[in-house]
């Protein structure tokens, strides 16, 4: 139904814009062009993108992202305003004076069309062998009527007077010198200017800029506010291309913002619709919603089998650059170059990925690249793929995150960053200063690493043979079948002396006492076996039953069976000798069900090896009817099991301690809430695990574990922790340790 929002207040942009048909330009045709090669490129980082940053690089960073462009290829790099900061001028100077420029790349700098900032704009680019002297004014019908109150022939005469200006100062001062100069006009807000407009005063600044026959002027038509969809910019600009007076002097130039979240799309349609040359950012900066992504244009053409003319063989270089440089981080999903763009969470993505990746490795190297899910070979650009779901794998906005990873390598989950920030809130509204790297990284140490009065892993051993087997097994207690195993293990957990271990097989399955007794017993015969037994039920009371088998187990089942009505099934039989002490016995493991209920294990243990089979499966069948109308216990699977032994001390206290679980981590939950106290009600919440980044001072190898925990039901109060250590069972450990020390520590 209707909304509340107030779309009254605005129109739809061709109520009040016409991009009319005449004889130069019938109807549009770049419906039907395809994009066959890459455009010319010009980067705006270092004057746009720079201009949109919350903090302005310095003249370090400057340089840095202005090497690695020109690493890239890019020939044509806008360096700078020189004439509204002194921080570019400054720049512009020690690149050129340092010879910096390689010769096959052309520097550009944007001004205003004033003489005075036109004056120091030369200054700033004298000595240079290639450079773009790049003017503009706005020409908008808004702009003309809000901001400026001048009719069009004063805007068309701003930008005549400074096309002039700029002319005649490079005739004097730059091209005696030997600097090619090549000149750019942009009629600034072109998407909000009229077409017949636009025109006019972009044909009277080429009649100076561009006198000569020969002579070449770069017409850039900003989309410098996206007003209205893609298809529209591409008609505006087959509209211009169409009615310049000497198309083959311009050099037609598109600069997109993003707006309207369409940038790549209005880049790529204007250039289907003309244009030779795009200016834009890594990965999307610039004013408001930021520029075209130069990226993901050169990795669209790169996908569709056209060389790009810019090398991104390293796109993890160009993020690490942008990300430092601009101090924003480069989204996990951004197309060609997040973080996940290549890991596939869903497992039947996977699954058609691991195929088609077996396909290509059959195939040979000169085969096109076909994978599902994957439009190009991470492999091409420096990524690879991983069959991983990963829990956590998001970077965060804030400054703290970014520089714990780019100093230190430590990439926090969202929910970490959210926690430890007023950590670091509470010391720099204390201090009222910046707060540098290394005092992050050291009030991170003490929050989740080294804590003050918290538990502290001393040893940690994870091993996949189980603390209560170990201890059956030194009893002579061995080869006991896999499901009593995880009974036992389920058993066993709160149990604080693995001796006990012991105690707990022999009191639940050995020695238990239920409603059957087995009181005395006679068999008979050979193929067929007679069993004759008295029993003691409940109430005290006695009965004496036989049944026959082809074996005295299977006799005594039967003579059971008489009693309860063929309800029992024998499910699983295994026997073999021990030695415990100096004598030899039997050890037999039988399990029982009950009608439809689960298989019940009883053991017996007797030096004659009929009673202790008789003995496991009384045991069995009083388990199984002590048992009945009980939902089903939920086992841990055996093969997923494992024991940690530790050793964690406390308040100068240590304690070893031991524990069993599905993986290392759920054995030490049960471990410590087993023996220590304020950890009783400990429960696992959330887990992620990563690899060090590469960081200046890091250690490449190292695991980053971060885990959240609670103490109480319902998760209301809940911790994060986080453990680093080359060995990834210990990280995990000391995460939960670090996320119970702040749990019990509030």
């Amino acid at each position: 139904g209707p909304s509340k929002m107030p779309f009254q207040k605005y129109q739809e942009f061709l109520n009040w814009y016409n991009i009319p048909f005449d004889d130069k330009w019938k109807q549009r045709s770049w419906p039907s062009k395809r994009i066959m090669q890459a455009p010319r490129w010009c980067s705006v980082d270092l004057r746009d993108g720079n201009q949109a940053l919350i903090n302005p690089m310095n003249h370090e960073k400057k340089l840095r992202f202005f090497l690695h462009l020109v690493s890239m290829g890019y020939k044509e790099i806008e360096i700078g305003f020189p004439a509204a900061s002194q921080t570019d001028f400054d720049f512009s100077r020690y690149i050129i004076d340092n010879k910096l420029i390689p010769d096959d790349v052309e520097i550009q700098v944007l001004c205003q069309c004033r003489e005075s900032l036109l004056k120091k704009t030369i200054e700033a680019v004298a000595g240079a062998k290639n450079v773009i002297l790049h003017i503009y004014n706005s020409t908008s019908e808004l702009q003309r009527r809000v901001v400026f109150e001048k009719p069009r022939a004063g805007i068309k005469a701003i930008a005549t007077e400074g096309a002039t200006i700029v002319k005649k100062m490079a005739d004097e001062t730059l091209v005696p010198t030997g600097t090619n100069v090549r000149y750019e006009y942009s009629p600034e807000s072109f998407t909000g200017t009229e077409l017949d407009f636009a025109l006019e005063v972009c044909e009277a600044v080429m009649q100076i800029l561009a006198p000569k026959p020969e002579d070449k002027l770069i017409i850039n038509l900003p989309s410098t506010v996206e007003m209205s969809t893609p298809n529209v910019y591409a008609d505006q600009i087959e509209w211009m291309c169409a009615h310049f007076e000497n198309r083959e002097k311009v050099i037609l130039s598109l600069h997109p913002h993003n707006d309207r979240g369409c940038g790549v799309a209005c880049a790529e349609l204007g250039i289907m619709a003309g244009a030779d040359r795009v200016e834009g950012c890594l990965f999307g900066n610039g004013e408001r919603t930021g520029n075209v992504c130069l990226v993901t244009l050169a990795m669209n053409l790169f996908s569709q089998g056209m060389d790009p003319e810019i090398d991104l063989r390293d796109i993890q270089a160009s993020i690490d650059v942008a990300e430092y440089c601009n101090e924003l981080k480069v989204p996990e999903r951004f197309p060609w170059s997040g973080s996940l763009v290549y890991t596939a969470f869903s497992g039947s993505h996977q699954d058609a990925i691991k195929k088609g990746m077996a396909k290509m490795a059959l195939a040979g190297e000169d085969a096109k690249w076909e994978v599902p899910y994957l439009p190009i070979d991470p492999v091409h650009i420096g990524r690879s793929y991983e069959a991983v779901v990963r829990v956590n794998a998001q970077s965060g906005k804030g400054g703290i995150a970014y520089l714990l990873e780019q100093n230190y390598g430590i990439i926090l989950p969202k929910e970490v960053q959210m926690e430890f920030s007023p950590v670091i809130q509470a010391i720099t509204d204390k201090t009222s200063a910046e707060i540098k790297p290394e005092k992050i990284m050291e009030a991170f140490t003490n929050h989740y690493l080294k804590q003050a009065n918290g538990y502290e892993l001393k040893s940690f051993e994870v091993s996949s043979k189980l603390a209560a087997m170990m201890e059956l097994e030194s009893r002579g207690v061995t080869d006991v079948p896999p499901n009593l195993q995880s009974e036992l293990v389920s058993i066993c957990k709160p149990l604080t002396e693995r001796a006990d271990c012991y105690q707990a097989f022999l009191q639940n399955f050995v020695d238990l006492k239920g409603p059957v007794g087995l009181v005395e017993y006679t068999t008979a015969g050979v193929s067929e076996v007679t069993f004759n037994g008295t029993l003691s039920l409940e109430g005290g009371k006695r009965k004496t039953v036989s049944g026959k088998g082809n074996g005295p187990i299977d006799a005594y089942m039967n003579a059971l069976n008489e009693l309860y009505e063929g309800a029992l099934k024998l499910q699983n039989y295994a026997q073999h000798d021990m030695q415990r002490g100096s004598e030899a016995e039997a050890i037999c493991y039988i399990s029982v069900s009950l009608l439809q209920g689960p298989p019940k294990f009883g053991c017996g243990i007797n030096p004659n090896t009929t009673m202790a089979s008789l003995q496991a499966l009384t045991v069995a069948v009083n388990r199984a009817l002590m048992s009945k109308g009980e939902a089903p216990e939920a086992l841990e699977p055996l093969e997923k099991l494992c024991t940690i032994k530790a050793a964690v001390q406390h308040q100068g206290v240590t304690k070893e301690i031991l524990g069993s679980g599905t993986g290392p981590v759920a054995a030490f939950v049960s471990g410590m809430k087993t023996y220590f106290d304020e950890a009783k009600d400990l429960q696992l919440l959330n887990y992620s695990q990563t690899a060090r980044g590469v960081a200046t001072t890091a250690h490449n190898s190292e695991a980053v574990c971060c885990i959240c925990c609670s103490l109480s039901p319902g998760a209301k109060n809940r911790c994060f922790g986080v453990g680093l250590d080359v060995n990834t069972n210990t990280a995990s450990a000391k995460a939960l340790l670090s996320s119970l020390t702040l749990l019990t520590s509030k």
